[in-house]
């Protein structure tokens, strides 16, 4: 499903601020890149079956590792049996691995493996070739502009989540 964005609020009223604007424009982006048909054609375009929750989790282990499970959990903001689950299922597969955190022995980091790596790189490469897409007909000043607006955008949510 293509959604067309209008620039317009889904609802009979008029558009609000550009707070709602950007609301507006952020659903459909948000519901694409998450929705399970979009991580089928990424597991289809590079042989690898990896869903979203497990490529998010595979993600932030790679930006954190060595990581604890449990500062894993809070930085995906699932629960910590839940994330268990997860780097449970990824050891199987062989794209982490858990070893004693030398800091306590009764903790367990979480790292990447080799093939773990590799299969970050395929996701990546098949997620930068998805966005350079859609972007094929965007000249290079609104693909700049676009680039500096999300990187402040994210930079500030992310402020905002460390502040709450």
């Amino acid at each position: 499903m293509v959604h067309a964005y209008t620039g317009v609020m889904p609802t009979a009223t008029a558009p609000g601020s550009t707070v709602d604007q950007v609301e507006n424009a952020l659903i459909p982006l948000v519901r694409y890149l998450s929705s399970p048909r979009t991580w089928r054609q990424l597991a289809a375009a590079t042989d690898v079956d990896l869903d979203r929750a497990r490529y998010v989790v595979l993600r932030a282990a790679a930006e954190s590792e060595p990581v604890r499970t449990t500062a894993l959990a809070e930085q995906v903001g699932v629960d910590p049996s839940t994330m268990s689950r997860h780097v449970s299922i990824l050891e199987q597969a062989g794209l982490v691995a858990r070893t004693a955190d030398p800091a306590d022995g009764r903790a367990q980091t979480v790292s990447l493996t080799s093939a773990g790596r590799a299969v970050m790189e395929k996701v990546r490469a098949a997620r930068h070739d998805l966005i350079a897409d859609v972007l094929s007909d965007w000249d290079d000043t609104d693909r700049s502009q676009l680039a500096a607006l999300l990187g402040r955008l994210a930079d500030d949510f992310v402020r905002a989540e460390r502040a709450a």
